[in-house]
């Protein structure tokens, strides 16, 4: 199947520019203008020293206005062109008929000047008078042509770069609105749990409930606060790590233990809100709610070969965990894909035979504020 270019890149000039931008032109093309044809004029006059012609102003100010009127006509004419054909072939014989018409124009304003203020550079002329009119209408034609070459590349070239930044806004938008979706799964996930630790105590020790619920009331305000900002540090993440496991502890008392080992080079290093939570609340739900006995969780922070490394150890096999839907891990991977990129790697392990290693990896790239607003996007 074939593909053919159509004229959408074209951007000439693009319709949502003002109406003097687009019929009048921009300043930067105004001075490609001067430039272009005010060169093409002092080559001429420059000929014309060399040779001591007489009037050598008449050809050169010839070229250079009626240059400057017929191109910006032709300007318009690709416009109005544009707007109305919607084929390459179409537009290139409409728009190479205009170049001849302004060719025979053109002409005809230099032999009007050369009759009205150098009459003796038309009685020079050997050729036949309709052979020294077609002449210079070819020369004109053909320069005209190439203006048109020119002048078509410039905007095409611009039309796909305007393009490719469309599609680069489009692809963040997109990037956010599903970022948006995961972090609204996110707060329910993480709401439903404590609910749960909630409505165990409120019948059990009325006493731990009423803690449970400041607990709780604690969370949801880190929770609200934290999860619209693209990073947090370590330390802050650790904060909301160590209220939830307070909440979770006045349930499951001593069967719940944890062990601490985090590197104090790691506190401040950026990582997205919840992610560390992710991996506690998994290692809780499938590593020590299942065991009578209960067991420890070991939660390890250090940086290794300029990583982060986040490592959460709990009781258990991977084949129980399976079972699982594994929302809270599939949406710490999702986040972690869009604002840290593939560099950045959430696995599961079993170290032993009733040992389970959740391992999260960060990368350098969000150690910087600056390069956590250009990963995030500018809301």
């Amino acid at each position: 199947m074939r593909h053919f270019v159509g004229l959408r890149p074209l951007a000439i000039t693009p319709a949502q520019y003002p109406w003097r931008r687009r019929w009048l032109g921009s300043v930067r093309y105004w001075l490609c203008q001067l430039l272009g044809w005010g060169s093409l004029g002092g080559l001429f006059l420059l000929a014309n020293i060399s040779v001591d012609r007489p009037h050598v102003w008449v050809v050169p100010a010839g070229m250079f206005a009626g240059g400057l009127l017929c191109s910006h006509l032709l300007r318009i004419v690709m416009l109005r062109v544009r707007a109305r054909v919607r084929s390459w072939s179409g537009f290139l014989v409409r728009i190479l008929a205009w170049n001849v018409y302004l060719g025979m124009g053109m002409t005809g304003l230099a032999h009007g000047a050369a009759y009205a203020f150098a009459p003796e550079l038309l009685e020079r002329s050997r050729l036949p008078p309709l052979v020294a009119y077609c002449v210079p209408v070819v020369e004109m034609a053909t320069l005209f042509t190439l203006w048109v070459g020119l002048y078509l590349g410039l905007a095409y070239v611009r039309g796909y770069q305007e393009k490719l930044r469309e599609q680069a806004k489009l692809e963040a938008v997109l990037k956010e609105a599903e970022l948006r979706v995961v972090k609204a799964q996110i707060n329910p996930h993480f709401l439903f749990n404590s609910l749960n630790t909630l409505r165990a105590l409120i019948t059990q020790d009325p006493q731990q409930a009423r803690e449970a619920v400041t607990l709780l009331a604690d969370l949801l305000r880190a929770a609200l606060t934290t999860n619209l900002q693209p990073a947090i540090p370590l330390a802050q993440e650790l904060e909301t790590v160590r209220s939830y496991l307070a909440l979770e502890g006045l349930r499951y008392e001593e069967r719940l233990r944890v062990r601490w080992s985090v590197a104090d080079e790691a506190l401040a290093w950026p990582l997205p809100p919840s992610t560390l939570q992710s991996l506690v609340e998994n290692a809780l739900k499938y590593g020590i709610a299942p065991q009578i006995s209960g067991g420890e969780i070991s939660i390890e922070a250090a940086l290794r070969e300029g990583r982060l490394c986040l490592t959460v150890l709990n009781p258990g096999t991977l084949a129980t965990a399976s079972n699982s839907t594994s929302l809270g891990l599939s949406n710490t991977r999702r986040r972690l894909h869009h604002l840290c990129g593939p560099q950045a790697t959430l696995t599961l392990a079993q170290r032993a035979p009733d040992l389970v290693a959740a391992v999260l990896i960060i990368p350098p790239p969000l150690a910087t504020p600056e390069s956590v607003a250009e990963l995030h996007g500018a809301r």
